[in-house]
């Protein structure tokens, strides 16, 4: 398992390297990343249990204002089944919360 994570503040907003144009973000900026990768095996439950997870996620964390904070992320994790691959999935998760501080 790991973890990257940032806390950056650009006062002089963000350049797209692109399109040369500077987004003005100006207010905090939290980004963090985590990685999992889980192999496990058992000789009890054979099907269910022989199994390796794969996993990833980020998101980052905008401070709109003293008041609003807006986060957006994805995860995306793999489940692979050793003995029954037919259980295989993906699964794919879209974050979005917006806080409000009163």
């Amino acid at each position: 398992m790991g973890q990257i994570s940032s806390d950056i503040i650009f006062l002089s907003g963000i350049r797209i390297p692109v399109i040369n144009k500077v987004l003005p973000f100006k207010n905090r900026t939290v980004f963090l990343s985590n990685f999992k990768y889980v192999d496990q095996r058992s000789e009890v439950n054979v099907e269910k249990d022989n199994n390796t997870i794969c996993s990833i996620s980020a998101s980052a964390d905008y401070e709109i204002s003293k008041y609003f904070r807006l986060l957006v992320g994805v995860n995306l994790d793999k489940f692979k089944y050793c003995y029954n691959a037919e259980s295989n999935y993906y699964d794919i998760s879209l974050i979005s919360k917006l806080t409000i501080q009163f």
